[in-house]
């Protein structure tokens, strides 16, 4: 009887999942520093620095490694705006007919992906080419994704290129 308890609390607990964890991170301790992002030798260069015309409800950014820039949002009112590596503002687009956009991520192939917290939808839009308003009714959602209600919502969407998955907070 010890024995089935014992066996049952090891796969409950993920007893066994940690402890391969842990041989393996032991095994392979030599080599964590060349295989990875190394976090410990990251400085900011920028430090909190105020975006121009940007007052209130700064939410979300995301990197565009094809052209070197980041892409942020504004919910109320809503906007996606284009800053440069420094920081300095370069576009800003409205977003008509949003409803509290507070996530971006960039996919690739010129694609952003936006997340609306209250409308709990994922509205992917190719990148603006030229300056106006973005409308929401010439792209597509994915809404409801998962059981999020009351007070949850999408929150903060990021997508890993290399292994093509996208993670999406809820809060």
């Amino acid at each position: 009887m010890f024995s089935l308890l014992a066996i049952h609390q090891v796969r409950d607990l993920h007893l066994d999942d940690r402890l391969y964890f842990w041989a393996k991170t032991i095994w392979y301790e030599e080599t964590w520093e060349p295989r990875s992002l190394w976090l410990p030798e990251y400085r900011v260069s920028i430090d909190a620095k105020a975006v121009g015309g940007v007052t209130d409800n700064f939410s979300g950014l995301s990197y565009d490694d094809d052209r070197q820039q980041i892409w942020a949002v504004v919910n109320n009112p809503e906007q996606l705006l284009l800053l440069d590596r420094e920081g300095e503002l370069v576009g800003r687009y409205p977003l008509s007919g949003f409803s509290d956009v507070v996530g971006v991520t960039y996919l690739g192939d010129g694609l952003l992906l936006l997340a609306e917290w209250r409308n709990h939808a994922l509205v992917m839009v190719r990148v603006p080419e030229k300056p106006g308003p973005l409308f929401r009714e010439d792209y597509r959602a994915l809404t409801q994704v998962i059981g999020v209600g009351g007070s949850e919502g999408l929150e903060g969407p990021g997508y890993e290129r290399t292994a093509d998955r996208l993670t999406v907070v809820t809060a």
